[in-house]
């Protein structure tokens, strides 16, 4: 699937499928407003925003949808903020921030101050 993703871009369904649901809206808008002929080639969390790389020229949408994922929860879609969950850099609200943390928890997997916004 990835040659094809290179090939012929993400579809929507491919794109909502690399992240959390709670950026589910940030991803249509992109695929709503993207020009006709244009692709989106990557999507992806990277230092805990949403990441789009796409063959158009809509990079301030872009940006701009980059900068909001940073205050969406991406499970969720909930207001979020920056957490350290056990070295692991995610944004999520308080309720997703705690389940994400009882899990890595029941893992065995501690960290000092996990959990708290950044």
């Amino acid at each position: 699937m990835k040659d094809d993703v290179k090939m012929e871009g993400y579809t929507r369904d491919q794109a909502l499928a690399a992240v959390g649901k709670g950026w589910a809206p940030l991803v249509n808008k992109i695929f709503d407003q993207m020009p006709p002929g244009h692709r989106v080639v990557q999507v992806k969390e990277k230092l805990s925003k949403l990441r789009v790389y796409a063959r158009c020229d809509f990079d301030a949408l872009l940006a701009d949808l980059e900068e909001k994922s940073a205050t969406i929860c991406e499970d969720c879609g909930q207001p979020g903020k920056l957490r350290n969950i056990t070295g692991w850099m995610r944004t999520l609200c308080d309720a997703d921030a705690e389940r994400a943390l009882a899990k890595r928890k029941a893992q065995g997997i501690d960290w000092p101050n996990a959990g708290a916004p950044r």
